[in-house]
């Protein structure tokens, strides 16, 4: 279900096919129509003024937000922020998702204060649950879709990386 328009997006993205079917299924589960009740739209359930600030970075034209009722348009446009997430979190998909999910500011105040600390702590000290629990279907979503995609299977020791104070995945 909208495959062609996901692996046209990871190639163009630089991302992984799994990594944007698990948004999806975690945001919509791939219902086009989706409406959040806080205003999110679309299978990647995006919020307008998101929408149109990505759709304006990436160079589409979003001239209404119902534009991103449009699964295509959508997963455009949702990809590429889920790209920005990725590269301004070090490519931590953990980090990505709680992003995407509740805003990368709220993710900079949820960073360690002093320690290193395990993502699956981190994970777990998320201060919202709809946030918490997000992020752990994401991760369980994005290793389901690997392996209906034949991906190679990313390790849940890679995938969870240690969370350092400055909120980026290097050694710690």
């Amino acid at each position: 279900m909208f495959t062609n328009f996901v692996e046209k997006y990871a190639q163009t993205r630089q991302l992984a096919a799994a990594d944007i079917f698990s948004i999806i299924r975690t945001e919509s589960a791939f219902m086009t129509d989706a409406r959040s009740p806080v205003g999110a739209l679309g299978l990647m359930q995006l919020m307008p003024d998101t929408g149109r600030e990505t759709a304006r970075r990436i160079g589409t034209r979003l001239g209404s937000a119902r534009e991103l009722l449009n699964p295509e348009k959508n997963i455009a446009v949702g990809s590429a922020y889920l790209q920005q997430m990725l590269k301004r979190f070090n490519r931590s998909f953990i980090l990505a998702a709680a992003a995407y999910n509740a805003g990368p500011q709220r993710v900079n105040s949820w960073f360690p204060k002093s320690d290193c600390t395990p993502a699956d702590i981190w994970i777990d000290s998320i201060p919202f649950t709809e946030t918490r629990k997000y992020v752990r279907r994401a991760v369980f979503n994005a290793t389901i879709y690997q392996w209906r995609l034949k991906e190679k299977i990313t390790p849940l020791s890679t995938r969870l990386k240690d969370v350092n104070p400055k909120g980026t995945i290097e050694k710690c």
